[in-house]
């Protein structure tokens, strides 16, 4: 329990600090940052022996291999203004020698949807609250180029089926335009090179590149550098960064929209 406490307490004083800064930390926040680390690889090497060798399902396993644009409205995602503490992480070139940063050329949504009925289980029994989603549960976030709002990339997070652990994996995708609908990149894990794609620069000659992020990177990320980390029982379960317990505005202002969307309040437990 101890043990438990301290690491999220650690969170906490890293939220933000560790995606925004490397090895310029201070001594202190540095020597934070690599216990963390340290705490996450050997909680993962136990979770790979548990594993008995069987290796663990690809980060997109169970996703569609095509999805429309508009997959958000259609379903009955529900969106809030923004996830607090979530960000865009991209693979971007040719900003600095414009003097822009990522916010000046893109923006983005998130939305997020339960099975009918399904509800979200806050648990608080290890001395802090942790957060149990329902299989099927799916996180969208679509990035828009901000110069004409158009869709450059839709990117998605659906929980699978509980496993033999009573608690199953995440899967990760993301999607690239494709003749009207978004496909699943799989460049990177199938062997080949990640793509790429050019686009302008708002309002003045000359073009920023994009490169789409492999599903893997995906999945390590989201397991020790998201706001939620420290929910997940390795990387192999690592899901959401910013729809975690870490962010009480999703029990009142998303939960609100959820509940006239759908019916319900969409969480239960203390």
């Amino acid at each position: 329990m101890k043990t438990s406490c301290l690491l999220f307490f650690a969170a906490l004083l890293l939220t933000g600090a560790v995606r925004a800064q490397d090895d310029a930390d201070a001594p202190a926040t540095t020597a934070l940052k690599r216990y963390i680390r340290a705490r996450m690889d050997a909680r993962q090497e136990r979770a790979d022996k548990a594993r008995s060798g069987r290796p663990a399902p690809p980060p997109y396993a169970g996703l569609p291999d095509t999805v429309s644009p508009t997959l958000p409205e259609d379903e009955g995602f529900v969106r809030d203004r923004r996830f607090p503490g979530e960000q865009v992480v991209a693979d971007v070139s040719g900003l600095d020698a414009a003097g822009l940063t990522l916010p000046d050329v893109i923006e983005d949504e998130e939305w997020a949807r339960l099975p009918d009925g399904a509800r979200i289980r806050r648990d608080r029994s290890r001395g802090y609250e942790i957060w149990h989603y329902p299989p099927g549960t799916r996180l969208i976030h679509r990035i828009f180029l901000k110069s004409d709002h158009r869709l450059i990339e839709l990117r998605m997070l659906q929980k699978q089926d509980d496993d033999a652990s009573g608690d199953g994996p995440w899967a990760f995708g993301v999607y690239r335009p494709d003749r009207g609908l978004y496909a699943l990149t799989l460049y990177q894990e199938r062997g080949g090179r990640p793509e790429s794609v050019s686009l302008p620069l708002p309002g003045r000659f000359g073009r920023f590149t994009w490169t789409r992020l492999p599903l893997s990177s995906c999945r390590d990320c989201h397991a020790s550098m998201g706001d939620g980390w420290y929910q997940y029982a390795d990387r192999d379960r690592a899901g959401p960064c910013g729809f975690v317990p870490l962010n009480p505005a999703l029990l009142t202002r998303w939960a609100a929209h959820y509940q006239r969307r759908h019916g319900y309040y969409p969480f239960i437990g203390p």
